[in-house]
């Protein structure tokens, strides 16, 4: 039987990669993997990191991601 990861908020602000290894060390089996963005044009920097992680009714875990930080716009032209 495989190990299930008791507590998924740990994983918040984890890096994508972290979190992926975490989970498949753990046995479980990532189904979606979908990233977040801001709805006005920025320039996303840094690494990948998890900001939402839910168990999905299939039994897999959903992650959501964004970049690390994203610098506003400026030419509104």
């Amino acid at each position: 039987m495989r190990e299930v990861v008791a507590d998924l908020s740990l994983l918040i602000g984890v890096t994508l990669d972290a979190a992926l290894a975490r989970l498949a060390s753990a046995g479980e089996v990532v189904e979606r993997v979908m990233e977040t963005k801001p709805p006005h044009p920025v320039t996303l920097q840094g690494a990948l990191r998890v900001v939402r992680v839910r168990r999905l009714r299939e039994g897999g875990v959903e992650l959501v991601v964004t970049r690390e930080r994203f610098l506003e716009r400026t030419d509104r032209g």
